[in-house]
């Protein structure tokens, strides 16, 4: 939800709290959501995110995007292990002996942590009732309207997230759009490179198999 439509929420909610009396035995809850305006899964989620960090991708970026779902703890612990863990013992090491900073570890477990607090909400279905939000947007005059309007139809969700990456790109890693091209053909390059180093792990191992069960 866009943080612009919670304010004008609270906003608006501010004004009605301030002209009408509720029952107090009747708590007035609003659920600034968009259940039943706009659902998104979140497979609609990843999906959107792996089209947008390809158009508009981050600087020098190490491996390309992936994110593999699974409801099995076990699955979830040997993958965080293999995909997060590991490599992050390694560029830490490299950037350690380089003399930087280590980071990547303590970043895969706060990662981790974060994943593990948000399995129950992200594998659940969740369905929030938003009729008191959609009452309110009858009672705001016509002339304010326009400046006021907290409907969600008005928003383009894959906007939203285009300009979420931008804005992380330049408020929080401090890129320049301008190097956005250099961005793309680094990503190209990065994409045929995971792909290659993919294809020949897997060969690699078949190989391996096969010469295992020929012994």
């Amino acid at each position: 939800m866009p943080v612009d439509i919670v304010i004008k929420g609270i906003i608006i909610t501010t004004w009605q709290l301030g002209l009408n009396t509720f029952p107090t035995d009747q708590p007035f809850i609003l659920n600034c959501a968009s259940s039943n305006k706009k659902n998104l899964s979140l497979q609609g989620v990843i999906k959107m995110g792996f089209q947008l960090t390809k158009e508009i991708p981050l600087e020098g970026i190490v491996w390309t995007p992936n994110t593999t779902l699974t409801s099995s703890s076990i699955t979830y612990y040997i993958l965080t292990i293999l995909l997060h863990i590991l490599p992050a013992m390694l560029i830490d090491l490299i950037l350690k002996l380089a003399k930087y900073q280590p980071m990547l570890i303590k970043m895969q477990r706060k990662i981790y942590v974060a994943n593990c607090a948000l399995k129950h909400f992200a594998y659940n279905e969740w369905k929030f009732e938003n009729n008191n939000v959609m009452k309110l947007l009858t009672l705001i005059p016509p002339k304010d309207r326009e400046v006021f309007s907290i409907d969600i139809l008005n928003i383009d969700i894959k906007d939203m997230y285009r300009n979420g990456i931008i804005g992380a790109k330049l408020y929080l890693l401090h890129e320049d759009m301008n190097r956005l091209d250099a961005a793309k053909t680094h990503r190209k390059r990065m994409d045929l490179f995971v792909t290659t180093l993919k294809t020949i792990t897997i060969i690699g191992l078949l190989w391996m198999i096969y010469k295992w069960i020929c012994t």
